[in-house]
């Protein structure tokens, strides 16, 4: 701007045309900071993807362990429940 002010471009039009240039910097200021934002949003997003993903295999796997574990206490408490009819008939065989 200093060489336009030399060869006598009047001043009006050489501020104007810097404020048009602060105004296109700031511009691509704000569109670069826009840029690195969407970026840092888009790893973010792909991060809670991946915990979204490990979190319904983690509880994939445990109802899968729970329903084992159900039907473990089932055979369990069906066995126990055996042997207590035997004792009791047993008892009662022998009164």
């Amino acid at each position: 701007f200093e060489i336009a002010k030399r060869l006598g471009l009047s001043e009006v039009i050489v501020g104007d045309a810097s404020q048009q240039v602060d105004q296109d910097n700031d511009v691509n200021r704000i569109i670069e900071q826009l840029e690195e934002q969407t970026l840092e949003s888009h790893k973010r997003l792909d991060n809670i993807r991946e915990v979204e993903q490990e979190n319904l295999k983690m509880n994939r796997a445990l109802k899968k362990l729970y329903n084992e574990l159900n039907r473990e206490k089932e055979t369990e408490l069906n066995k126990a429940r055996e042997q207590a009819a035997e004792i009791v008939d047993m008892a009662l065989s022998e009164s």
